[in-house]
């Protein structure tokens, strides 16, 4: 995991809230629950000139030969437990990569990512699975008490997460963001456990590469 502090400057973090502002309404539903709306995304197409040149910018400075690329801006209200990216998860000839943008700095708006990977979600299943029932693992630390981490994966109070080898934490700085391997674990914090928020706002952006620079 890379961390980086300007990708975008202040003037596009604000131009990609707009548009998202004037766009919404062709957004495309990606989960709801109980016919609730909890993740609306527009992916940022070729037709949208100005964001996808900022899209390829930023993934050229990142990435060394890249190979594809889809990105969508985002707008959430919910937190994501332990998963990996499933993007271009049929192909094995290139790694692949994610990266998230921060319109505004929020530090209760967290990513983590823990070195420990995974080819799919069904193979994190299987091994959350495993957890549960040997639970002979060594615990790693107690991150699920430092970061917010009290909505995911638990077995009787006791958190996979700390379990995991920790890469780094990403905390929302505006036009920051951090560069991972999508097959590595994942999550955000609980930032809704704080009553101020109801939703958050993201550019995700998904590569095939050789490697971050």
């Amino acid at each position: 995991m890379k961390i980086y502090n300007n990708l975008l400057s202040k003037d596009e973090c604000e131009a990609f809230k707009s548009f998202w502002q004037k766009n919404k309404d062709s957004s495309y539903v990606n989960a709801e629950v109980d016919g609730q709306i909890i993740d609306r995304r527009i992916v940022i197409t070729p037709e949208y000139k100005p964001y996808y040149d900022i899209v390829k910018r930023i993934v050229n400075r990142v990435f060394e030969n890249t190979y594809d690329m889809w990105a969508a801006y985002q707008e959430q209200s919910f937190c994501h437990d332990i998963h990996i990216d499933d993007y271009r998860k049929e192909q094995s000839k290139h790694d692949r990569y994610t990266i998230i943008l921060s319109m505004d700095t929020i530090p209760e708006f967290r990513t983590v990512v823990w070195r420990d990977e995974c080819i799919n979600n069904d193979e994190l299943t299987k091994r959350v699975k495993f957890w549960q029932l040997k639970h002979k693992f060594s615990r790693r630390s107690n991150i699920s008490e430092d970061q917010d981490l009290e909505h995911t994966i638990n077995y009787n109070n006791d958190y996979f997460c700390d379990y995991l080898v920790l890469d780094d934490v990403y905390t929302y700085k505006q036009g920051g963001g951090a560069a991972f391997k999508a097959t590595q674990l994942h999550c955000t914090s609980n930032w809704k456990k704080y009553p101020q928020f109801t939703s958050r706002q993201l550019l995700q952006i998904h590569t095939l590469a050789d490697r971050i620079k």
